[in-house]
């Protein structure tokens, strides 16, 4: 190799470095950090091919959109969307789902039941808080008054869908007009009939 090429080797190498950094700057960046169970997983990030990880591990991502899905043999893969802001670190927390006995075992590991505990207490908290937005009606209940009370109850419609409830009303007289009077107290503090699936039933017992 010659003089003239090895300089415009070297030319090439730092305008491809030049290149590299300011793409790397241009370009918004940020971290996320996985908490994981099983401790090594599989991530795939939008169409990019599959990398293995680590519990802990981090990752630079640009800012935006992204399709994040993690999976291991054994285990229910789990896919997540996220908008991640330039600058501010995301952390994404996931525990798969054991398919067999194998993994079960994997997953029980202490080393693993942090990240698995953490996990479902995060998703009973978001399943409680979407079905405040979803069911504003939650903010009076339980009422109770002389001739009916309301009170949350399981959906008839969605018996399977633990993100669905029910209004029920428990008409406390042997009185049809009390339907009405329940309905428009609803409607004076807000809330529509139509909004929700309203389940009816009878105590008179413990009506006056």
């Amino acid at each position: 190799m010659n003089r003239k090429k090895i300089i415009i080797f070297f030319i090439v190498i730092l305008v491809i470095t030049i290149i590299s950094c300011v793409v790397y700057f241009i370009i918004p960046k940020t971290t996320i950090t996985f908490a994981v169970a099983p401790t090594q997983v599989n991530v795939k990030i939008d169409n990019n091919k599959s990398i293995s990880i680590k519990n802990k591990d981090k990752i630079n991502i640009s800012a935006g959109k992204h399709t994040i899905i993690i999976s291991q043999n054994e285990f229910k893969s789990y896919t997540t969307e996220v908008n991640l802001i330039k600058d501010k670190n995301k952390e994404i927390l996931a525990a798969l789902k054991p398919l067999t006995s194998n993994a079960q075992t994997l997953i029980n590991k202490d080393e693993n039941q942090a990240v698995v505990q953490r996990f479902y207490g995060d998703l009973s908290k978001q399943r409680e808080q979407n079905i405040k937005d979803n069911f504003p009606v939650l903010a009076i209940l339980p009422y109770t008054s002389q001739s009916f009370s309301m009170k949350m109850c399981k959906s008839k419609k969605y018996p399977n869908d633990n993100t669905k409830i029910a209004l029920c009303i428990i008409m406390h007289r042997n009185n049809e007009n009390i339907k009405n009077i329940a309905i428009k107290m609803l409607k004076n503090k807000g809330y529509y009939r139509d909004d929700y699936e309203i389940i009816w039933s009878q105590d008179y017992y413990n009506g006056s």
